[in-house]
């Protein structure tokens, strides 16, 4: 059994990863010791229920198993205990999604304090990283229709601590520590034996589900290219479709890779809605207050702080297919290299500009309505997000690039250089939060986002340097 849990944590975690992780929850835990608050603040009430739900949702929309090539070829033939087996897959997981859980939720309220005692807090914490661990086995074969169903009834629940009811573990969040911790360890007293059992047959549902993928029949119309030059397609195909992608080798992020791509015009659509639901709910409750900073008067928005978090988040999933599904014989072979790559770039983030386009028209008119922030969101979403995915690109390309050369597969090991690609989303998330709250950094955090971008982009030896890490690090 300790062999065998090893060798699992081997093929997916580098050793340094394995010894940093005790390291910054000893790190985190300490610092909660040293800095705490008996209030929780409306804005960490909106924030910690939001990551509850990216928490729960994510491996759900994913249906993270960590399977690799290899296992499926070697590990899932050898007739060791399918008891041990799933045990260890299980143990994996749970590293994978406990790094998510301290990052999201162990500065928000291990840090700042709040009610709930410290053993409430711990076990709601550690349970929401079981309970991320045993959803993504139990969905992982559930058609697309049942995992919408699943979300929607986990999002519903999590919020439903907004209006009071206490057994829910975002509960923890409106200070029902107690309440939050009992509900927690219910549902995994109902999941743990169900993931158990998805784990046993581990190697029956990716092959189940790999053949169902790859016998789906794809649907739409091809697009001509005939008569353009190499920059116009470029653009062409990036204002036409928006490549959304889920677990590149981002440790928490799930198991398998997915894609998709949405065509540009429905995927507005979507946005639209939930533009116009972020409208309704700003403009018909408002929850703004003011907070003194010196001479300085900050208007805080809960809500719209909360949604600037899923905005960020959402960069780091448009970024992840640029490289991961380059072939550089193919798209590096058209026009010099650079130079292909700074158009490619360019066009990602002018097509996710379009993309939360719906967001920027609703904070403007919210703004033109007189409410506090809009204004500054407006101008932060706009300026920093389409900068930042370029930013993500870069970053990933020189630290730690991965090819996508299977789907539904792990493209390899989790390591301490992949956490590099952390720091971009939080100096996005950073720089959105401030822009919110106030309308002159956010006009500056723009401008220097843009001037930034301009020159990495022109940089023809920075450009030269991510392919030849690209190429370094088996691109074809």
């Amino acid at each position: 059994m300790l062999k065998l849990l090893k060798f699992v944590l081997v093929t997916r975690f580098s050793t340094r990863l394995l010894v940093f992780l005790p390291i910054f929850a000893i790190y985190v835990i300490a610092l909660s010791r040293a800095v705490s608050s008996s209030t929780i603040s409306p804005a960490q009430e909106y924030t910690g229920i939001a990551f509850t739900i990216f928490m729960m949702l994510l491996p759900v929309l994913n249906g993270g198993l960590i399977v690799l090539k290899s296992d499926r070829d070697y590990l899932f033939t050898l007739p060791v205990s399918r008891r041990d087996l799933s045990t260890s897959l299980f143990v994996a997981q749970f590293l994978s999604f406990g790094i998510v859980g301290f990052l999201l939720l162990g500065y928000d309220l291990l840090i700042r304090g709040g009610p709930a005692l410290i053993s409430e807090t711990a076990i709601v914490i550690i349970g929401l990283g079981l309970l991320a661990t045993c959803l993504g086995p139990v969905s992982y074969t559930l058609s697309t229709k049942s995992r919408l169903a699943i979300i929607v009834v986990l999002a519903l629940w999590s919020l439903s601590s907004l209006l009071g009811f206490p057994f829910t573990p975002s509960a923890l969040f409106t200070g029902h520590g107690l309440d939050a911790a009992i509900s927690t360890v219910i549902l995994l007293a109902i999941l743990f034996p169900l993931a158990f059992r998805s784990l046993e047959r581990v190697e029956l549902d990716v092959m189940r589900a790999m053949i169902a993928r790859s016998s789906s029949e794809v649907k739409g119309q091809g697009k001509s290219f005939v008569g353009m030059g190499p920059v116009r397609a470029i653009y062409s195909q990036n204002f036409s479709v928006v490549e959304l992608s889920a677990r590149m080798n981002m440790a928490g992020a799930g198991g398998a890779y997915r894609s998709a791509r949405l065509r540009m015009d429905r995927a507005i659509l979507i946005t639209a809605a939930l533009a116009a639901v972020y409208f309704f709910v700003i403009f018909r409750y408002s929850p703004g207050s003011k907070m003194g900073l010196g001479l300085l008067s900050l208007n805080l928005n809960s809500i719209m702080l909360v949604a600037q978090v899923y905005i960020a988040i959402s960069v780091l999933f448009l970024a992840m297919p640029v490289l991961g599904n380059e072939r550089l014989w193919l798209g590096f072979t058209s026009m010099d290299p650079p130079e292909y790559l700074r158009h490619l770039v360019v066009a990602k983030a002018l097509s996710l500009l379009v993309f939360i386009s719906p967001f920027i028209v609703a904070d403007l008119a919210l703004a033109m309505l007189g409410i506090d922030g809009a204004l500054s969101s407006a101008i932060g979403i706009a300026g920093i997000l389409p900068t930042a995915l370029i930013l993500v690109v870069y970053i990933t390309g020189l630290a730690s690039p991965v090819q996508i050369k299977e789907d539904m597969m792990m493209p390899g090991q989790f390591n301490l250089t992949q956490m590099v690609l952390i720091l971009p989303t939080f100096l996005t998330l950073g720089l959105l939060e401030a822009s919110v709250l106030f309308l002159p950094f956010a006009i500056g955090a723009s401008i220097f986002m843009i001037t930034l971008m301009f020159f990495l982009v022109r940089s023809k030896s920075i450009g030269n340097r991510l392919i030849q890490s690209m190429v370094k690090n088996g691109f074809v």
